[in-house]
């Protein structure tokens, strides 16, 4: 005879392991690294160019509008790679 009885689903907070927030911490500090280090080169870049040729908001606005698109590729690169490597450890 089976017991056609269901177990009751527990509910409340959902439960998080430090090793899943470790690696959402990670991540966010990866995405926000390469942003900010990748719109500050291009930026800078722009910048150094616009001071030497004496056209300011020219090539620093320029470097910023390339810089925004590369990081976001930039970023989703590294994500994709980290995601596999999350789920292959997760298989273990």
């Amino acid at each position: 005879m089976v017991n056609s009885e269901k177990q009751p689903e527990k509910k409340g907070k959902p439960q998080y392991s430090p090793k899943l927030l470790q690696n959402y911490f990670q991540m966010i500090w990866r995405v926000s690294a390469i942003t900010v280090s990748t719109m500050a080169i291009l930026g800078g870049v722009g910048y150094l160019l616009d001071k030497a040729i004496g056209k300011f908001p020219l090539f620093m606005a320029i470097g910023l509008m390339i810089a925004f698109p590369l990081s976001q590729f930039i970023v989703y690169r590294v994500f994709t790679k980290f995601s596999k490597k999350i789920s292959q450890s997760s298989k273990k």
